[in-house]
């Protein structure tokens, strides 16, 4: 199904899919903790019992990774860093406490992996695997480019390594963390 839908009031029966995936980060523009735990729910109240449930968020430590990278010429970034840190909410409050002002503004909650984790497992989700999509290639992008073949070679051998890649500070060092996770029996 690829319709867009609300992932706090989600429009189907329960126990309706025989999988879920919440993919893409939609979890992530979900800022107030309340309604991502309602959303964690609404995700493990349409999955059958024991079906897979697959949900990918933006990670935090990759966004303060981006903003301390380029602090030298963005002080208005430098200047949400503390807040950041300490609510992983991108929103209107973190703004006005830093003195910034972005126009491109789009509320957002960046997770770590061990929450993530959490508000699965408190939705009635068990949590089988938490893995870091780019891994210790996160931000990585503009040097990356100019990598030989070979080099990339070496790089994908790292980055795409299960075991590695479930590590959770590799997880929580990605851009993007993925959970899998199974929908408990009621």
């Amino acid at each position: 199904m690829t319709d867009t839908v609300d992932e706090v009031d989600l429009p189907y029966d329960e126990d309706a899919f025989d999988a879920v995936c919440c993919l893409g980060g939609p979890l992530s523009h979900v800022v107030e903790s309340l309604e991502r735990a309602r959303a964690a729910r609404e995700l493990k109240r349409v999955a059958a019992p024991g079906a897979p449930v697959f949900v990918s968020v933006m990670g935090l430590l990759a966004v303060l990774q981006q903003l301390v990278q380029v602090a030298h010429e963005f002080e208005q970034g430098a200047r949400q860093l503390p807040g950041l840190r300490d609510s992983g909410t991108y929103d209107a409050s973190l703004l006005a406490e830093a003195g910034v002002s972005d126009p491109d503004f789009v509320e957002c909650h960046f997770f770590r992996a061990a929450e993530l984790r959490r508000l699965l497992t408190e939705a009635g989700l068990s949590v089988d695997t938490i893995a870091g999509l780019e891994g210790v290639a996160a931000n990585a992008g503009g040097p990356l480019r100019a990598a030989s073949e070979t080099a990339m070679r070496h790089v994908d051998a790292v980055v795409t390594d299960p075991e590695f890649r479930e590590d959770p500070t590799v997880a929580d060092c990605s851009e993007h963390i993925l959970a899998v996770a199974v929908a408990r029996c009621r």
